[in-house]
């Protein structure tokens, strides 16, 4: 830790004092020294390390191979940090200061990349680096030989979709650059995934003891799948510690970035062996005869000439270096005008060479280079199944293919070795199965998973006996989802006890005992609140979200039978009944013997017909065609009123209308969340004396039929309860009214635990196969249709009572109908008692029609035209 922070002293002494030189330097001009010339690449590398060494090799090839082909000169300026982060600050300053390259390549930086960052945007000279650090914004003039760090989570997020895995946890190193960019990792992940927990470690004080820690923390809970995203060396303790902690071992599984996978063949042995079946994103380099001429050279001489790099594979990092010489070469020689042996050493111009290698495009060994964003363009990554020195190649992504895990690629390119034909994924403690996102079985621990003790409504939770287990509704609705999830889940259902030992509960208690971690989860008829889920977390309802209405149906009334119509329709159809009688009794009183006789007789035969027609039973035979008219048209209103009446009347036989009024009294279940929706909705305060709780089914129905003024006018409570209750006493008790104020019963588990999001899915599938249905019947209802003791079932708050203005259409229909009988039987009257011929009076009119015109056509009849009047012109 000393070490550290005498690094970081030091380098803030170097930047102070050093640094106004260089930016003193560039802003005179800075030239080069005196009769240089060519292209002039500053190169700072640890000439120890494997990386070193092949980027080292590769540039030299490059330098030759550009010479050879245009005779172009390039001067290498080269330092060796020998691996030291101050040295390579240090040899950064000494090249922009004094040897005034035009643009420096400086492959590994770790805790010094920022600085060295910083050191060529104040020297405007181009910086080309396979290190990560903060966005181009903030430093313009760093560029990066890689892909950008944050597009390779399009394939994390591919292969986590893959093997649906939904709860994972991201282990980052915490650099100046990874700070930035973490954030839209994160982000990016969460929009595919339900829970990420990220890790970060800072690698100037990630020692042994300090990864351990937050390895045992994440062990504890119950993640088991991680995503690494660290440098090589960050990352390679990370593996080693996990290993120690058994994390590496059958049921974890370890995604491992490009930013650790592409140093895979550089890996130390032990790091290597540590990481045995993780599954990692490599750079993916296309296969050409070009590559794989360089390759056999590159291993001809290079290794030849250095038996160190024997061992060494040669990797992504060699052909991006030696591209990476040809890229500069191509823009300072065209910038400038250098070509064969017409080698002239110009004036540093950083800001025209990085814009002019910004835009260049040209292929290389590794394909198309270009830069994006101040990064190398996105080709593609191989999936690599760690086995054995190099692992095996189980597909790859792309940014236009996405991901396929069919092994397509073949095994001709760089790194592609393979160490076995098969292409299965194998996964740590050698399974072949793929982990889930976490871990039940940890350490043998099982689930305690607790469950209410209940006085009444024993159909959802059915307390164990000597010979019987713990059974209801609730608890197969629990197991069924269990067996859903395809795996064991080892678990125990208890019994709830509060603190004291007892099993007298409040269904938040029992709430706290689970966010207190006394028990992982709880189930049973408890209702998901927008309060608990502070808490706790609960899985999606697996009952209605309704609350119900019951009430004692009220057939004791005796003018029950006059609900179906208000005063106004009985009225007006009373009226409209003898109306009827009437007409028909004026129309044929004169011809039919039938509706003749004394008044008393004629006054009810009146009153008899119009009862009749309501039964369409009248004995009378009707002989005027008008009097079959108006009664036509009176059977149809008849019919409709009729039918309207029976129907309402039978909903009203099985259904009372309840509206709960101030000096009702509402039943509730004690320990239940909807005490507080009755509150909320029906103007009661929390200590009104007209709120009763009750246990069981048996209460209820107590307190229902009592007509004392103790009991109460109605029941409030969650739908299955209902249902149960509805079950127990089919006649008498109905539902009225139904509620969307609540949320239904649910599972809930300590926070962030993978469960939830599991047995969500497995409820969700039980609603499908209409499982759910099925248990309801079991349990609810014993195995009855529902519509048996559950009459209404929507929203409705009961029949509604028919008035005058639902049947005003038909009321005048029957009206007009007996107006035009009226009409006709009063003209014929007329016609009878002035005896004109039918003849006469229409000639009669027709002279009086005639006799206006022409009065209207020739002025008064008594005037006499005058001749006209001639006038002289």
């Amino acid at each position: 830790m000393r070490s550290k922070i005498q690094f970081f002293i030091s380098a803030f002494v170097l930047l102070i004092f050093i640094n106004p030189l260089c930016i003193n330097s560039v802003t005179t001009g800075g030239g080069g020294g005196g009769g240089d010339e060519g292209v002039h690449i500053g190169l700072v590398l640890d000439k120890k390390s494997s990386v070193g060494k092949i980027v080292l090799s590769c540039i030299n090839m490059a330098v030759l191979d550009i010479h050879a082909q245009n005779g172009t000169e390039i001067v290498l300026h080269t330092r060796d940090t020998k691996g030291d982060s101050l040295n390579a600050i240090t040899s950064s300053l000494d090249l922009l200061n004094n040897s005034k390259v035009q643009v420096m390549i400086v492959p590994e930086l770790g805790i010094e990349a920022s600085m060295v960052a910083s050191l060529g945007d104040n020297a405007k000279v181009p910086i080309l680096s396979f290190t990560s650090v903060p966005s181009a914004s903030e430093h313009p003039y760093y560029l990066q030989i890689k892909e950008n760090e944050t597009a390779q989570f399009d394939a994390v997020i591919a292969l986590l979709e893959k093997f649906n895995w939904r709860n994972i946890v991201l282990i980052y190193e915490e650099t100046d650059g990874g700070r930035n960019s973490l954030k839209d990792i994160v982000d990016k992940l969460q929009e595919k995934t339900d829970h990420v927990v990220y890790k970060s470690f800072n690698p100037i004080v990630a020692d042994d003891g300090m990864i351990i820690d937050e390895l045992v923390k994440l062990k504890s809970m119950l993640a088991s799948v991680f995503v690494v995203h660290t440098s090589h060396n960050l990352g390679a303790k990370v593996f080693l510690n996990a290993k120690r902690l058994s994390m590496m071992d059958r049921g974890y599984a370890w995604l491992v970035t490009s930013e650790m996978m592409d140093f895979f063949d550089s890996l130390d042995p032990s790091a290597l062996d540590s990481m045995q079946f993780a599954l990692g994103l490599k750079s993916y380099i296309p296969t050409s005869s070009e590559l794989q001429n360089f390759t056999v050279r590159w291993k001809r001489e290079v290794q030849y000439a250095d038996p160190d790099l024997e061992s060494t594979e040669f990797n992504i990092f060699g052909v991006k270096a030696y591209d990476t010489i040809w890229a500069l070469t191509k823009v300072i020689a065209n910038l400038y005008n250098i070509s064969g042996s017409v080698n002239a050493r110009v004036s540093s111009n950083g800001s025209e060479i990085l814009a002019k290698l910004s835009e260049s495009e040209f292929r290389g060994l590794g394909g198309d280079y270009q830069f994006i964003n101040g990064a190398l363009n996105l080709k593609g990554y191989e999936v690599i199944n760690v086995i054995g020195k190099h692992g095996n190649i189980v597909g790859n992504w792309t940014p236009v293919n996405g991901l396929s895990l069919d092994s397509s690629l073949s095994n001709d390119g760089v790194g592609q070795s393979v160490t076995s034909d098969t292409k299965t994924v194998i996964w740590p403690g050698r399974s072949p199965n793929i982990p889930k996102s976490w871990l039940l079985h940890e350490s043998g621990r099982r689930l305690q998973i607790a469950y209410p003790v209940k006085g009444g409504f024993q159909e959802l939770v059915t307390p164990p006996t000597d010979t019987t287990e713990v059974t209801g509704f609730v608890i197969e609705v629990f197991q069924a989802a269990m067996d859903y999830l395809g795996y064991d889940v080892p678990y125990d259902l208890v019994p709830y006890k509060n603190v004291t030992g007892g099993y007298q509960q409040t269904y938040d208690e029992i709430v706290d005992s689970v966010y207190h971690k006394r028990y992982d989860a709880a189930i049973g008829d408890i209702s998901i609140t927008a309060n608990r889920s502070l808490f706790v977390d609960f899985t999606i309802p697996y009952t209605e979200l309704a609350l119900g209405t019951i009430a004692k149906l009220d057939m004791h009334n005796r003018w029950f039978f006059l609900r179906p119509f208000d005063t106004d329709l009985w009225i007006a159809g009373g009226i409209f009944f003898i109306s009827v009688g009437v007409v028909v009794w004026i129309i044929e009183h004169p011809i039919n013997e039938e509706f003749q006789g004394s008044i008393v007789q004629q006054i009810g035969i009146i009153l008899w017909f119009s009862v009749c027609t309501l039964v369409f039973a009248q004995s009378e035979h009707l002989k005027s065609n008008l009097s079959r008219f108006v009664v036509g048209i009176w059977f149809f209103v008849v019919f409709i009123l009729t039918a309207s009446y029976t129907a309402i009347l039978s909903s009203t036989l099985t259904v009372q209308q309840i509206q709960a009024t101030a000096g009702d009294n509402i039943g509730y279940q004690f320990g239940s969340s909807v005490r507080g929706n009755v509150v909320r909705n029906f103007n009661f305060n929390e200590t009104d004396i007209r709120l009763q709780h009750y246990f069981t089914a048996e209460e209820y129905e107590h307190a229902l039929s009592r007509t004392d003024g103790e009991g109460v006018s109605a029941i409030i409570d969650e739908m299955p309860y209902i249902r149960i209750f509805l079950a127990h006493y089919p006649s008498g008790y109905a539902l009225v009214e139904t509620t969307d104020t609540s949320n239904g019963f649910g599972f809930f588990f300590q926070k962030g635990s993978p469960l939830v999001l599991e047995l969500s899915r497995a409820i969700q599938h039980l609603r499908e196969i209409r499982k759910l249905r099925e248990l309801e019947q079991k349990w609810y209802s014993r195995g009855k249709e529902e519509s048996l003791f559950l009459p209404q079932q929507n929203d409705q708050t009961g029949p509604t009572t028919l008035s005058l203005s639902n049947f005003r259409g038909l009321f005048f229909i029957s009206g007009i109908s007996k107006v035009i009988a009226l009409i006709i039987i009063l003209f014929l009257f007329l016609r009878k008692r002035i005896p004109l011929k039918l003849s006469e009076v229409l000639l009669k009119l027709q002279l009086a029609v005639t006799k206006k015109y022409f009065t209207f056509r020739v002025g008064h009849p008594g005037e006499v035209a005058s001749t006209p009047r001639v006038t002289d012109i």
